[in-house]
């Protein structure tokens, strides 16, 4: 869950980075949060149980097709959702690495983060349509 939040939250920067249409940005969070949050979860999930029981605990196959299940899932809307995989993948390996226990507090708290940025940005976009 604290994978989605983040991966919700950089992938419409990665689509955008340079912040031309904030309208766009905005956009483009409203609908790949519940996409990412329901999709990208769940096949997360399926990708590192898959790749855990066709590797047999080998950290460095399991790493390879856990990858390969992501890319796999990831090609529904082609490079679209295939950036939104990738980021998520690169993000969730990152977490684990640091191998903390998260709690269902700290994961439901995650959920925060993008809501507050759609927030900002909305707030962004009211400010640019009155001219100040």
């Amino acid at each position: 869950m604290i994978a989605a939040s983040i991966t919700s939250v950089l992938y419409p920067l990665n689509l955008n980075p340079h912040f031309i249409e904030l309208e766009f940005l905005g956009l483009v969070m409203m609908y790949c949060l519940p996409v990412i949050y329901i999709y990208g979860i769940a096949t997360s999930l399926v990708s590192d149980w898959l790749a855990s029981l066709l590797a047999k605990k080998k950290n460095k196959i399991v790493i390879f097709l856990t990858f390969l299940f992501h890319t796999i899932f990831g090609l529904v809307l082609l490079h679209i959702s295939l950036i939104a995989a990738w980021l998520f993948f690169v993000i969730d390996r990152l977490l684990k690495r640091k191998q903390e226990n998260y709690q269902t507090k700290t994961a439901l708290l995650s959920f925060l983060l993008p809501i507050c940025f759609f927030i900002f940005f909305l707030v962004l976009i009211m400010m640019n349509e009155r001219g100040g």
